[in-house]
């Protein structure tokens, strides 16, 4: 089993890193032509994501477990469940709606709302035929349909900006990603016809029922750590007069934390069905456990602290605007004193340094939350999201006020790290697993040396210098302290 995962990570991680850089800067490239028409486009697309529990009913969780260990319940799941999804498609979007109306949306901002909803629709559809495909251990195909949707809107937005005399908008950036995410299903479903065969569609009442309460605890995880996660741009925007420009100044840094929080969310769709089938067979879960963990902490440390100390240069990169226009790369090494938005990039880097934290955290989520989800543990994980919401409300509360798109980035980050240490305290108490201090120290020693170092690195060198060193100070660390043993690493892969 762990030969199979670091072949498909690995695998998995060789795509997306072709892939989603060039989207993360497709997105960026439309921030920047639409300034603040993509803060309002931010909050509908936030309020179109908390709903969109009520389109998947976590379904797409409690469906890959269950496929994982009983591969043959396939055509019968997914003739009886596409037709319960297209029941909910019409639920979610009567809801939504709804929520705009109560929201006093009118107008243009209804209808883009509607569109953000058609895109939810077939990103859950999506999401649904890849938990299939991967229930049934067709890892290197989804390891290819993961990236099928960026490819198409990122190479239809470049074209658009870079050699098109049309303006890119927000709505006509709503209506590229409806192209990809529809152009994904079809490859989507295309496999799973290929390899499983043509089912027909079948509605069960009785069905619908079991699944619909089965899978309610999933549901609930689902739209409380939603909330959690994107009621933050709500509230900026309801309890501020200048809400849409916090909104635009927290976007920026949330959509990277989103495109980085990617990859670790891939790894965790490979875990879920392995973690599934190892417990259903009563095998042990630790080595891939500890393999796994080990590779997501780690890389998610040296990326948070990257972020920390690079915070004003990686803000200034994407989003300054110069009293002459500058080639990107010219703008690492380009006098910051001839920035025209200065105090805006200064606030905004001050946002991003507490928010990229938070991708340490997560990390952790997608790993420990992931063996708790594989062993029926939603419970637990639904205590731990119900804190992780309260504390986020009431911190957002306190601080949004004051301190604006920075106090909403210190709340996620505190929220997102009281609910990995539940997830990791409940995940090693369930599975009864002792946790090797040497472990902890080594992470922790790893990210003070990586910090000391990286500070030096930043102050005595070009940026661009610095930020090369450092990652190759990540790759001979990860080594060298064996976090990661690369002769355990080359036997798992050769292993039969």
């Amino acid at each position: 089993m762990k030969k199979n995962f670091l072949i498909n990570f690995c695998l998995l991680f060789f795509v997306n890193i072709l892939v989603k850089p060039a989207w993360l800067f497709a997105d960026l490239m439309v921030q920047r032509e639409t300034g603040q028409d993509y803060g309002q486009y931010f909050i509908l697309f936030n309020l179109s994501v908390m709903l969109n529990m009520f389109l998947d009913f976590g379904i797409s969780n409690y469906n890959n477990r269950k496929i994982a260990g009983n591969e043959q319940n396939f055509s019968s799941y997914f003739s009886k469940v596409l037709t319960l999804r297209m029941g909910l498609a019409g639920v979610y979007l009567l809801l939504l709606i709804v929520a705009g109306l109560v929201f006093s949306y009118e107008g243009v901002q209804l209808k883009m709302l509607a569109m953000l909803g058609a895109n939810q629709i077939l990103l859950a559809t999506l999401t649904y035929f890849r938990s299939n495909v991967t229930a049934l251990g067709h890892f290197k195909f989804d390891s290819l349909m993961s990236v099928v949707d960026r490819v198409v809107m990122t190479s239809i937005i470049l074209g658009v900006v870079f050699f098109s005399s049309t303006d890119i908008s927000i709505v006509l950036f709503v209506k590229i990603q409806f192209i990809g995410y529809l152009l994904a299903v079809l490859v989507a479903f295309t496999v799973l016809v290929l390899k499983e065969g043509l089912v027909k569609p079948q509605w069960s009442f009785k069905f619908n029922k079991v699944l619909l309460i089965k899978s309610y605890p999933y549901a609930l995880i689902v739209i409380l750590m939603s909330a959690y996660s994107y009621s933050d741009s709500l509230m900026l925007s309801e309890m501020l007069d200048n809400g849409i420009w916090e909104n635009t100044i927290y976007a920026q840094s949330f959509r990277i934390l989103m495109a980085s929080n990617n990859y670790t969310f891939l790894i965790a769709v490979l875990l879920l069905p392995m973690f599934s089938k190892m417990l259903k067979n009563k095998l042990d879960v630790k080595p891939l456990l500890r393999l796994s963990g080990s590779l997501l902490v780690f890389g998610t440390i040296c990326l948070g602290i990257m972020f920390t100390l690079f915070s004003h240069e990686i803000i200034n990169l994407l989003y300054a605007h110069y009293q002459v226009d500058l080639p990107y790369l010219e703008r690492l090494t380009a006098n910051t004193a001839h920035v025209i938005n200065a105090n805006e990039i200064t606030y905004s880097a001050k946002v991003f340094s507490y928010l990229l934290l938070g991708v340490v955290p997560m990390s952790f989520n997608y790993i420990y939350g992931v063996l708790l989800t594989a062993g029926g543990k939603m419970k637990i994980l639904n205590i731990l999201s119900v804190a992780g919401l309260s504390a986020n409300l009431l911190l957002n509360y306190i601080l949004i006020p004051i301190h604006g798109a920075l106090g909403a980035a210190f709340a996620s980050l505190v929220t997102q790290g009281l609910c990995a240490l539940g997830q990791w305290y409940f995940c090693y108490k369930e599975h009864s697993i002792k946790f090797p201090i040497i472990h902890f120290l080594k992470f922790v020693g790893v990210g003070f040396t990586l910090y000391f170092l990286g500070s030096f690195l930043r102050d005595q060198l070009a940026t661009h210098v610095a930020l090369l060193l450092y990652l190759l100070m990540c790759s001979v660390l990860v080594f060298s302290l064996k976090l990661v043993s690369w002769k355990s690493v080359k036997l798992h892969l050769l292993k039969k």
